[in-house]
C-alpha cells in the first residue's frame, strides 16, 4: 500500500508537520501563521487538561443554545407566527435589552438574553456564572411550562 494514512482516510502528514505535545498535527495555513507570530502555549492542547476544558466549554455552549431555543419556542408558541416570534425575539434580545443595559446596570442580571450572553461567557464582573445559569434555569422552566401549558390548551385542529 502507498502512503499510510489518517482515520480519516487522508494521507497522513509530512513529517516536517508541527507538532503538539509529541504528536503530528495538520494544521491550515492561516493557523500556522498565528501559532508562529503569537505566544499561544499549545502544549496543554493535547494533554489531560483539555479534555476537562472541552468539556466544560461544551457543557457552556449547550445551556447556552438550549436557553435561546427554549424561548424561541414559547415565542413561537404564544404568538403563533415564526416571523412575528422572530422579530420579537431578535428585536428584544438584540437592541431593547442592549439599549436599557446602557442606562440601568442591573439589566445583566433579569433580562433573559442578557443573562445567556453571560453564561455563554462563563460569567463576568457584572454576573457571576452561578447566577446567570440559576436566573436562566428559572427562566427557562418558566418559559417551558407556559409554552406546555398554552399548546396543550391549543385547539390544533382549527
Amino acid at each position: 500500500m502507498g502512503e499510510p494514512s489518517g482515520f480519516n482516510g487522508l494521507p497522513a502528514p509530512p513529517s516536517s508537520a508541527p507538532r503538539l505535545n509529541g504528536r503530528k498535527c495538520v494544521l491550515s495555513p492561516a493557523s500556522r501563521v498565528v501559532i508562529q507570530t503569537s505566544s499561544l502555549e499549545t502544549a496543554k492542547w493535547t494533554s489531560a487538561d483539555a479534555i476537562p476544558a472541552a468539556l466544560g466549554d461544551y457543557l457552556t455552549v449547550l445551556a447556552w443554545v438550549i436557553g435561546y431555543a427554549v424561548y424561541a419556542l414559547a415565542l413561537a408558541t404564544l404568538l403563533r407566527s415564526v416571523p412575528l416570534a422572530l422579530a420579537v425575539g431578535i428585536g428584544w434580545a438584540g437592541p431593547i435589552e442592549h439599549i436599557v443595559s446602557d442606562s440601568w446596570t442591573s439589566a445583566h442580571r433579569w433580562f433573559p438574553g442578557l443573562l445567556l450572553e453571560e453564561v455563554g461567557q462563563g460569567g463576568t464582573g457584572l454576573v457571576s456564572l452561578a447566577r446567570a445559569l440559576g436566573t436562566t434555569a428559572a427562566y427557562v422552566a418558566v418559559a417551558a411550562a407556559v409554552t406546555v401549558l398554552v399548546f396543550r390548551r391549543r385547539d390544533v385542529t382549527a
